[in-house]
């Protein structure tokens, strides 16, 4: 089964989908991937770091910032 999915920085792409199906979730509701650190911030406050924190791994390099999350617009290459 081929998934065709929208991604909303890389648009279209064609994916493998489950060839059997578990529980309620149809290939329609699946999402795309996230991009590189487009989580993270959620993560760690959910991990219980404060806003002033994550703003601090990101000014000292050990958190990217993620595409997606308001704080970029463009995907970043990481090769």
């Amino acid at each position: 089964m081929i998934l065709e999915t929208e991604h909303p920085a890389y648009g279209s792409f064609r994916s493998i989908g489950d060839p059997l199906p578990f529980g309620r979730i149809s290939g329609d509701q699946l999402t795309p991937p996230p991009l590189l650190g487009q989580d993270t911030g959620a993560v760690l406050a959910q991990l219980g770091y404060s806003e002033a924190e994550i703003a601090g791994f990101v000014e000292a390099g050990s958190r990217r910032r993620g595409s997606l999350d308001g704080q970029n617009t463009e995907p970043k290459d990481d090769r």
